[in-house]
């Protein structure tokens, strides 16, 4: 009879974790645009946005986020073009989701402290809390999200990969050769989208590792070869960009190399290596 009961017993705690096992951990893996936005300052003042006068997109990985901030340059055609890029790693346990940010195109951003409450309703992410920066200014905000779905490509790509050995050979002959010391880019992946980051020391910023440059889109992986699509950049006439390459998975890195044709059609070609950085 007690073995019964230790049996009976043991099978309760083992359902009961299952259930709050699944209770900690919502699924927010892939990428999410911004529905709406409201901002209540330190002082009580408010603003809204929606999706029309804000465009912002969330990358999420199993471990890492990227936040993508999108406006139109009145000076560069009206572009549509990123101003803003940040990212790191994140926690999520139960409902509530804080931001932990180790790479941003503004100064300062290792003082950000981001703490929301994240709820799914009726398939969209919704997520109220707080932010303050270096100054201690508190800054609640409220934002809607809706999923976009990208058709599935590659989940053993799937997470962030830091660059440790580039080979450029430009089109007026030049070679440029860097590794991880002179290098810092980064690509993180979902399992239809990439986004990648590019950061540089910045004299004018006290020399803080800042990124100069991100873009991002969907991709396609197909019999070991590779193509990106980009559909948002921090640079002029992205979309004419075509990058194809050969991609290989060898000791545990990621090994890609092939042509990189720019907005005026020039071709260099690209061989790089990658470690995974998740």
């Amino acid at each position: 009879m007690n073995a019964k009961i230790i049996s009976l017993t043991i099978a309760i705690l083992v359902i009961f974790s299952l259930n709050s096992s699944g209770q900690t951990r919502l699924n927010i893996e892939g990428t999410w645009r911004l529905v709406s936005q409201k901002i209540i300052n330190s002082e009580g003042g408010v603003t809204t946005s929606d999706s029309a006068a804000l465009n912002q997109i969330k990358v999420y990985t199993p471990t890492m986020f990227v936040n993508v901030g999108e406006r139109r340059i009145p000076q560069l055609d009206n572009q549509k073009m990123v101003v803003s890029c940040a990212g790191g790693h994140y926690s999520l346990n139960g409902d509530v989701y804080e931001e932990f940010t180790e790479f941003a195109s503004y100064k300062d951003y290792k003082d950000l402290k981001v703490k929301f409450k994240l709820t799914m309703e009726n398939g969209k992410m919704h997520t109220v809390g707080t932010l303050s920066g270096a100054d201690g200014i508190i800054t609640t905000y409220d934002e809607w999200y809706s999923k976009v779905e990208v058709p599935t490509q590659s989940k053993e790509l799937t997470g962030t990969w830091r660059v440790i050995s580039q080979r450029v050979n430009n089109p007026d002959g030049s070679v440029f050769t860097a590794d991880s010391t002179s290098a810092s880019m980064r690509k993180v992946f979902t399992p239809g989208m990439v986004v990648v980051i590019r950061e540089q020391a910045i004299p004018k910023a006290d020399n803080q590792k800042l990124v100069v440059s991100c873009a991002g889109g969907l991709y396609t992986l197909k019999n070991g070869v590779y193509e990106e699509f980009i559909s948002f950049a921090s640079y002029k006439d992205f979309k004419s960009m075509k990058a194809k390459f050969d991609l290989k998975f060898e000791n545990g890195k990621l090994h890609t190399s092939g042509i990189l044709t720019d907005g005026n059609g020039q071709e260099a070609a690209y061989d790089e290596w990658f470690v995974r950085a998740d």
